[in-house]
C-alpha cells in the first residue's frame, strides 16, 4: 500500500526499513525465553522493552525470536543516520503502519507532510495525529521495533519526538527497543514504569550450555564442557567473538578446533574490540573472499548502500549480486537490504576497514570518482540527499553549491530541513562561507533551531550573490535578513534600510521565483513596511498580494504568516474594525494542523495584542491561559509571545491600579528568554516600569528607566513603537511634574502618528496632553484637549488605550463631566 506521503520521503527511507535483517535459523540457537520468561507476569499494558547490548551479542536476533514465538502482531522499524530528521521518522512510521495494516490510514498527517512546513514547534501535534489515527485502527496489541537506536543518540530532536511518542501512546502500542549504548530517550514512560523489561550485554551473554549447542548446533563440531568453560572464560559469553574465533565461515561441513579459540583470543582482545575485529577483518575475513573481488569490494566500501545496478557502473564483475549474496549468507559482514538480492550494506567496522585499505591503495582520484559517479546516479533517479552526501563526502563543494542551488527549495518544501542541515553542518565553517547557496542554506535551515547565529552566514552570501550578480540569491537573503531582525534581533532600524532594494529587486524578477518564495519575500516586505517604517499602504498592499498567492497555491501556513501583518497593520493604525476583520478570518487558522506551530502562535499573538490594546482585560486573562494550557510553554518562551504576554499582562494591571503587581511581571518578563534580551523588548518593559515608578513618585528610578529606554528605542527604530515611546515617556515626565519636557515628547508622538497614520498613538498623546493643561491649570488649553480626546476616542470606537491609569483618567474625565 502506497500513501501520499511515500514519494516526498522515499529517498531517505532504506529498502530494509519495515523488515527485520535475514536471520539464517541454520545459523542460530533459540533464545526467545530470555524475553518470553520475563514477560509472563507482566501487566500488557504500556508494555516496553529495552535491549542495551555491545555489537555482536545477538539483540536483533534474539527479538525476531520472540515476536515469531509471542505471536503479536509487530511492526520492525530499523533505525538509520535518516531518521535524525524527525519528519522522515514521522513519515516512515505512517508508511510502516500503512504498509502493515491495510485499514491503518492517517490521511491529515499525509497532508501535513506532502504540503505543510513543519518546523520543530509542530512535531508534537503531527505525533499526536499518527498516535490518535493508530489508536482507531489498531484494535488488538501491537509491538513496535526500534532496531538501531544508537545510530541516533545524538539527535535531540528526534529523542525529544521519541519521548513524546512513548508517552503519549494508545494502550495497545508496545515498544521494544534495541541499542548499543544507553538510550537517550527520557521518557516518562520507560523512567517511572516498573514494569519495563530491561536487558543488557549480561543477560544476553551465552551460558555454557548455549555455547555447547552453538557449537553443535551451528558450528558443526561436539566440545567438551572444558573447552566451553575456557571459551566463556575468554569472552565473557560474547557471541560474535565465539563465532568469530570458531572460524567465519564455519558451517555443519567444517570442524572447528577450540583450541584455535584458547590460543589465539586472549592477545586479539587485550588490544580492544574494534581493533581486534579490524585485523580480524584482515587476516581472517579478507583472505577467504577470493582476491578478485577484492578491488571491488574496496570501492563499493565507499557507498553506505550498494545497488547492484550502479555498482556494475563502478566494478566490472558478472553476477555480482550472487557474489554479495553467497558472501552476505556465509557470515556478518555482508547484509542484505531486500528481498531481491538487489541491495546490500557492508557492516559498519568492515567497510571501516576496506575504506581504510582504499585511501591506502587507491588513488585519491579514483576515490572522487567513486564519489562522483554516485552523484551522477542518484541525480538521474531524483536522489538529492544522497547526492549531496556523496558531493560531500567526496569534498566537490563547487557542484555541492550547484545542487543545492538548483533542488534547495524543493528539498524544504518537502520537509527535509533536518537532513539537509545535517549535511551542511559537516562542512568546515571557512569553506562554507566561500560559497554564497551553501551559506545560504545554512542559515535559512538554522534559523528554526539556532536563529541568532544565522546573521554572519546571511551577510557572507549576501556578497557572493552580489559579486556573481545572482539576483535571485540576492534577493532571498535580503528578505531573510529582514525576517531576522523583525522576529529575532528586533533592530527595525537596521532592517529599514533593506526595504527599498528588497523591493525593487522583486519587482523586477518576482516572474521568475517560485510561488511560495514569492510569498516569502512578500511577507517579509509586508512586515517591514509596517514594524520598521511605518508604511502601512505599502505593507498592506504586500501582505494582501500574500494571501492572494497563497489562497492560489492552497497554503493554510502562508495564508496564516499574511493574516498576521494584515491584523498588525489594523492593531498598529488603530483601526479596529479592519483588525477584528483580520482576526475572524484567522479563527478557522488557528486551529488547523496544516499551520505550522509558529504561525498558529503568531496569530494568537495577534489576538491576544487586540485583546490587551482595547482594554478587555479579562478576556486577555482568559485567552492567554488557554494559550498556556494548548502550546507546550516552552514553546512559547522561544518566541516573542513570551515577553509580550508580560508586557501587556502588566498594561492591564497598570489600568485597573495594581501598579505592585504589574512591576513584578515587569521584572519577570525581563529575564523569561531570549527574544526578551533584545533592545526592543526590553525598551517597551523600561518604559512601563518607567511609567509605574513615576506614578510612584519614584523620580530617579522613573528617569533612569525612561532614559535608558529611550537610548535602546533609538537604537532598535519602528516608528510605532518610537511614537508610542515618546507617548509614554511624555506621561512619565508628565507624572513628575516636568511639564514642558513632557509636553515636547507628546508632541513628538503626535507627529509621528500623524505619519503613520495611527489614532492610536493619538489617544494615549491626547490624554496625557490633557493632563499637562489640567495640571497647569489652563482651562481653555484643558477643555480644548478633551475635546480631542473624547472626539478621537469616540470617532475610533475607543474606551481604552495603552497607558490608560485609573487614577489620571478619573480626573480628565471628571473634568470632562464638568465641561459637558
Amino acid at each position: 500500500m502506497t500513501t501520499a506521503i511515500s514519494a516526498s520521503i522515499q529517498q531517505s527511507i532504506a529498502a530494509n526499513k519495515f523488515y527485520p535483517p535475514h536471520i539464517n535459523p541454520s545459523q542460530s540457537i533459540d533464545r526467545h525465553s530470555i524475553i518470553s520468561d520475563r514477560t509472563g507476569a507482566t501487566d500488557f499494558s504500556g508494555r516496553i522493552i529495552i535491549i542495551e547490548a555491545q555489537a555482536g551479542q545477538g539483540k536483533t536476533t534474539l527479538v525476531y525470536q520472540f515476536l515469531e514465538q509471542d505471536g503479536t502482531p509487530y511492526i520492525w522499524y530499523q533505525v538509520g543516520t535518516e531518521d535524525s530528521d524527525p519528519v522522515v521518522l514521522l513519515g516512515a512510521l505512517n508508511l510502516a503502519f500503512s504498509r502493515k495494516f491495510e485499514h491503518f490510514k492517517s490521511p491529515q498527517l499525509e497532508a501535513i507532510l506532502d504540503n505543510g512546513q513543519i518546523g520543530p514547534m509542530d512535531l508534537q501535534g503531527c505525533a499526536n495525529i499518527l498516535l490518535n489515527d493508530i489508536d482507531t485502527a489498531m484494535q488488538s496489541n501491537v509491538f513496535l521495533v526500534l532496531d538501531d537506536l544508537h545510530l541516533i543518540s545524538e539527535a535531540q530532536l528526534t529523542n525529544q519526538l521519541l519521548d513524546y511518542l512513548i508517552d503519549t501512546s494508545p494502550p495497545n502500542l508496545h515498544y521494544i527497543l534495541v541499542s548499543r549504548h544507553p538510550l537517550s530517550l527520557e521518557a516518562r514512560a520507560i523512567r517511572k514504569n516498573p514494569y519495563v523489561i530491561y536487558l543488557d550485554s549480561d543477560d544476553l551473554a551465552l551460558k555454557l550450555r548455549d555455547i555447547e549447542c552453538l557449537y553443535s548446533t551451528v558450528l558443526g563440531s561436539e566440545i567438551a564442557r572444558s573447552e566451553a568453560e575456557q571459551i566463556l572464560d575468554i569472552t565473557n559469553g560474547w557471541i560474535m567473538g565465539i563465532i568469530l574465533a570458531a572460524g567465519p565461515l564455519a558451517s555443519a561441513q567444517k570442524s572447528v578446533k577450540p583450541d584455535n579459540v584458547i590460543t589465539r583470543k586472549p592477545d586479539l582482545f587485550g588490544k580492544g574490540l574494534d581493533s581486534f575485529m579490524l585485523n580480524f577483518f584482515q587476516d581472517e575475513i579478507l583472505t577467504q573472499i577470493p582476491e578478485m573481488f577484492h578491488d571491488a569490494f574496496i570501492k563499493l566500501s565507499f557507498l553506505d548502500e550498494i545497488n547492484i545496478d550502479f555498482a556494475h557502473q563502478l566494478v566490472d564483475i558478472e553476477n555480482l549480486d550472487t557474489h554479495l549474496s553467497k558472501v552476505a549468507d556465509q557470515n556478518f559482514f555482508i547484509y542484505h537490504l531486500d528481498d531481491t538480492g538487489r541491495m546490500f550494506r557492508f557492516h559498519h567496522l568492515f567497510q571501516e576497514f576496506l575504506q581504510s585499505k582504499g585511501r591506502q591503495l587507491l588513488d585519491p582520484q579514483v576515490i572522487s570518482d567513486i564519489y562522483r559517479s554516485a552523484t551522477d546516479y542518484y541525480l538521474e533517479h531524483d536522489l538529492i540527499e544522497r547526492a549531496l552526501k556523496s558531493l560531500r563526502l567526496g569534498e566537490d563543494y563547487q557542484r555541492m553549491e550547484i545542487v543545492i542551488r538548483e533542488h534547495g527549495l524543493r528539498l524544504i518544501s518537502a520537509n527535509r530541513t533536518v537532513t539537509i542541515l545535517g549535511i551542511l553542518q559537516t562542512i568546515p565553517e571557512e569553506i562554507l562561507l566561500d560559497y554564497g547557496w551553501l551559506s545560504f542554506f545554512h542559515a535559512l535551515l538554522t534559523t528554526d533551531f539556532h536563529p541568532q547565529t544565522t546573521l554572519p552566514y546571511f551577510h557572507a552570501c549576501i556578497e557572493k550573490f552580489i559579486e556573481n550578480s545572482e539576483e535571485i540569491g540576492e534577493l532571498m537573503t535580503l528578505s531573510q535578513i529582514i525576517y531576522f531582525h523583525f522576529v529575532i534581533s528586533g533592530r527595525y532600524l537596521e532592517g529599514s534600510k533593506l526595504l527599498d532594494r528588497t523591493r525593487v529587486l522583486f519587482e523586477s524578477i518576482h516572474k521568475k521565483l517560485p510561488r511560495d518564495i514569492s510569498i516569502m519575500v512578500v511577507r517579509n516586505l509586508a512586515a517591514g513596511f509596517c514594524f520598521f517604517d511605518g508604511k502601512m499602504d505599502l505593507a498592506r498592499y504586500y501582505a494582501k498580494r500574500g494571501c492572494d498567492l497563497a489562497e492560489r497555491i492552497g497554503s493554510k501556513n502562508f495564508l496564516a504568516a499574511c493574516r498576521f501583518i494584515l491584523g498588525y497593520i489594523g492593531l498598529l493604525s488603530g483601526d479596529g474594525r479592519r483588525a477584528r476583520m483580520e482576526i475572524e478570518k484567522s479563527y478557522s487558522l488557528v486551529s488547523d494542523p496544516l499551520v505550522g506551530m509558529s504561525n498558529r502562535l503568531t496569530l494568537h499573538v495577534m489576538q491576544l495584542c487586540e485583546l490587551s490594546m482595547y482594554g478587555h482585560f479579562q478576556a486577555f486573562l482568559y485567552h492567554k491561559d488557554l494559550v498556556l494550557e494548548g502550546v507546550d510553554r516552552e514553546v512559547v518562551r522561544q518566541t516573542v509571545a513570551a515577553p509580550y504576554l508580560y508586557v501587556w499582562s502588566a498594561i492591564g494591571l497598570i489600568s485597573i491600579g495594581k501598579h505592585n503587581d504589574a512591576l513584578d511581571l515587569i521584572e519577570q518578563g525581563m529575564f523569561i528568554s531570549k527574544t526578551a534580551s533584545s533592545e526592543h523588548m526590553t525598551s517597551q518593559l523600561l518604559q512601563w516600569r518607567g511609567l509605574i515608578n513615576a506614578i510612584q513618585h519614584n523620580e530617579q528610578t522613573a528617569i533612569d528607566d525612561i532614559d535608558l529606554s529611550t537610548e535602546m528605542r533609538n537604537r532598535a527604530g519602528g516608528p510605532f513603537f518610537v511614537g508610542y515611546h515618546l507617548a509614554i515617556k511624555g506621561a512619565v515626565l508628565a507624572h513628575l511634574g516636568r511639564f514642558e519636557d513632557g509636553h515636547h515628547c507628546l508632541e513628538q508622538a503626535l507627529a509621528i502618528a500623524d505619519e503613520i497614520p495611527s489614532t492610536y498613538i493619538q489617544a494615549c498623546a491626547a490624554a496625557y496632553l490633557a493632563y499637562i493643561e489640567m495640571k497647569r491649570e489652563d482651562e481653555a488649553a484643558l477643555k480644548a484637549r478633551l475635546q480631542v480626546l473624547l472626539e478621537l476616542m469616540n470617532e475610533s470606537g475607543y474606551d481604552f488605550f495603552w497607558g490608560w491609569e485609573p487614577g489620571t483618567m478619573l480626573l480628565l474625565l471628571s473634568r470632562a463631566v464638568k465641561y459637558k
